[in-house]
């Protein structure tokens, strides 16, 4: 294995303790991709620099774990728990999530374009300069989540509040500004831009 380059796992099943012992001896990240880790417990695991893309994690336990940097493109997340989890910069393209909670969780600069995100809790998680970019939310619960830069154009949302949530600006597209002022956001708060790097930059 060459410096730098990620162990590639194919095992179609890990157990909490196998999985820790190849975390602490390939500090650098794992390959997970494309694997049934359905139920498993990784809750309070360093997953730093991990790779989970196109790998189901239904009603996966993450609570408290660290994931910074980590891919869960096209993952499957449903009934997962990822409360107070530490998930700065991870990256969350095309994944299912319905009845997963991130509450109190740290997401700064996280990537959900294209993802189909329903029945999810925010509360109190910090959001900050994400991007929502071409996904479809519903019922979504936002209350106390910091939400300042992040991008929704192209979205589709339904039943999605902002009054209780703490930003100075969101980036929307025009066909958004009916919903965004409905949902509580200020006119003040809301910067219309329709630029094509938001839709496609970071995919």
């Amino acid at each position: 294995m060459y410096p730098g380059t990620k162990l590639s796992l194919t095992m179609p099943d890990l157990s909490r303790h196998e999985l820790h012992a190849l975390l602490l001896a390939h500090p650098e990240g794992l390959r997970l991709c494309n694997l049934d880790l359905a139920s498993l417990d990784l809750g309070g695991l360093n997953l730093d620099h991990c790779d989970f893309s196109g790998s189901i994690l239904r009603d996966c336990n993450l609570a408290r774990a660290r994931a910074r940097a980590a891919s869960f493109r096209g993952a499957d997340l449903c009934g997962s728990n990822w409360e107070k989890s530490h998930m700065e910069g991870a990256l969350f393209q095309r994944v299912l999530a319905d009845g997963v909670s991130f509450y109190g969780a740290e997401l700064k600069e996280t990537v959900w374009d294209q993802s189909q995100l329903s029945n999810i809790s925010f509360e109190d998680a910090d959001l900050t300069r994400s991007r929502f970019v071409g996904a479809g939310l519903k019922s979504i619960e936002l209350n106390g989540a910091r939400l300042d830069g992040c991008r929704f154009q192209g979205s589709t949302l339904m039943d999605v509040s902002f009054r209780d949530c703490i930003f100075d600006t969101l980036y929307i597209d025009e066909e958004q500004r009916t919903f965004f002022l409905a949902g509580g956001v200020p006119a003040g708060a809301m910067q219309v831009t329709d630029m094509k790097e938001d839709y496609y930059g970071n995919m």
